[in-house]
């Protein structure tokens, strides 16, 4: 396991905690994966969220984008992970999109001074 990938946990948590979204478990990969950084799958029922840092990336593109702007890219999902569901989903009413969206207003509340 490289510094990166520990780096990556770390900043990821501080960000999750940031947000308030602790109500989720949260597994860590360090695997390859196509041509993404990272990734973020959500299982929105279980409330268990698996968080994947590419391990291989080329040196050119960390210099890009480094592991700590990755743990925040993929708290972001996180945080909107529920409302892009919903979205996506066939069958939703109005009201969880509105519930969704308020939830995410609470949070950003908190963080925006």
């Amino acid at each position: 396991m490289s510094n990166e990938f520990n780096k990556f946990k770390k900043v990821f948590k501080e960000y999750q905690a940031l947000f308030g979204l602790n109500g989720y478990k949260v597994y860590f990969k360090y695997e390859p994966l196509g041509k993404d950084f990272a990734s973020c799958r959500i299982d929105i029922v279980g409330r268990v969220v698996t968080i994947t840092l590419a391990s291989n990336t080329s040196k050119e593109d960390r210099k890009l984008c480094g592991v700590e702007e990755n743990a925040k890219h993929e708290a972001l999902h996180l945080l909107l992970g529920r409302l892009s569901i919903l979205a996506h989903s066939r069958y939703v009413s109005q009201n969880e999109i509105e519930d969704a969206e308020e939830e995410i207003i609470r949070r950003l509340e908190k963080l925006i001074k």
